[in-house]
């Protein structure tokens, strides 16, 4: 990643390094929970630093655990919600899939 953006910072001959910033860059199209066409678009941070998609995260919890007999309790921080954009992105593509690994819990 790091080579990534000094290769584009590069290229883009940027006397600053701070004239672009690709942190925090996120796409979604989970943003939106009664549409039925669902846009995928830049999800963007206010001035605190809340993100709508985490809101939008608890809310499909907050659903899941009223029909689930076996509740969740997630916290969405900002690595998982990287993880849950690109998941949700290969999924959606046609025959999507994705093999994940990982530990488990503690």
């Amino acid at each position: 990643r790091e080579m990534f953006i000094e290769f584009i910072e590069t290229s883009m001959r940027l006397k600053n390094k701070s004239d672009i910033s690709f942190t925090n860059v996120r796409f979604s199209n989970l943003l939106k929970l009664e549409d039925q066409d669902k846009l995928y678009e830049e999800i963007v941070e206010d001035d605190h630093g809340n993100s709508p998609l985490i809101n939008t995260l608890n809310q499909y919890l907050d659903e899941f655990n009223i029909v689930s007999p076996n509740k969740m309790n997630l916290v969405f921080f900002s690595d998982a919600v990287d993880h849950i954009c690109r998941i949700v992105r290969v999924l959606l593509q046609p025959r999507g899939n994705a093999m994940l690994v990982g530990v488990s819990g503690c």
